[in-house]
């Protein structure tokens, strides 16, 4: 009795009997027991597919194509760390458990890296990169009042964008990322600016914005106005999302 195994296969035993030749062959088959595992990797801030993402599964990489999407095939059943990386973004690792044969579907959410900067360095004549050049930072130190006011989680704009509130003025969103955002006293706030609409008495570089607090423990927000610019050194004009709006505005579709 002959048997035989291979990482990604299944293992298979057959009866051989010995001749009086001097070899005896034998051929074994093996069934592959691989799966497979794919998703779409977005933007957590603004639901959109983020293309060119490197997708790694132990030795398996790919890369996400236009729409997001990836895929890795022939994976041995185990247990793996996925790890989904791109320039501009925070590296996301999860474990992931490949069944025998098993098909797996995993989305992946990639948060944005604040106050990332790319600098290049060029020759002031001929516009040319300059190679091996030295750059240097220095902090610059934060008042008091921008100490109190760290950044706002934005794993919170997944319940946002799907809430009511939202849905009520999402036609006029001009930037699906918000504008701004920042936390204060336990809430996280979010601002977007909108699209101006007929009768709204404002700068034109100054457009209205919706601001949205939200708090972790509540999927809806626990605020939402909308902020217009009055100009004249007046006041703005801040006007809460009211029921009315909320309930004739369309179902919001899911962005993230």
């Amino acid at each position: 009795m002959v048997s035989a195994a291979a990482p990604g296969y299944s293992s298979a035993t057959q009866q051989v009997r010995l001749t009086s030749g001097p070899v005896t062959s034998l051929e074994i088959r093996l069934e592959s027991s691989a799966g497979s595992l794919d998703g779409q990797v977005t933007d957590i801030a603004s639901g959109a597919p983020i293309a060119g993402a490197t997708v790694s599964l132990a030795q398996w990489t790919t890369l996400t194509d236009a729409t997001g999407h990836y895929r890795l095939e022939r994976v041995p059943p185990g247990s793996y760390m996925l790890q989904v990386s791109m320039e501009g973004f925070g590296t996301h690792q999860l474990p992931v458990a490949i069944e025998p044969l098993g098909s797996h579907t995993l989305h992946v959410n990639l948060s944005p890296l604040l106050g990332l900067l790319r600098v290049r360095v060029l020759d002031a004549a001929t516009g040319q990169p300059i190679e091996g050049a030295t750059v240097t930072y220095a902090t610059v130190l934060q008042t008091a009042a921008e100490a109190e006011e760290p950044c706002a989680d934005y794993a919170l704009l997944v319940p946002l964008k799907r809430s009511r509130e939202y849905g009520a003025i999402r036609s006029r969103v001009s930037d699906l990322r918000p504008s701004d955002a920042w936390q204060q006293d336990g809430l996280h706030l979010f601002v977007f600016r909108l699209r101006s609409i007929e009768g709204d008495v404002i700068a034109p570089a100054d457009p209205p914005v919706a601001v949205f607090a939200m708090r972790p423990d509540v999927q809806t927000p626990v605020s939402a106005v909308v902020v217009r610019s009055r100009g004249d050194n007046q006041e703005p004009e801040i006007t809460p999302l009211g029921e009315s709006e909320i309930t004739t505005a369309a179902p919001p579709s899911v962005e993230s």
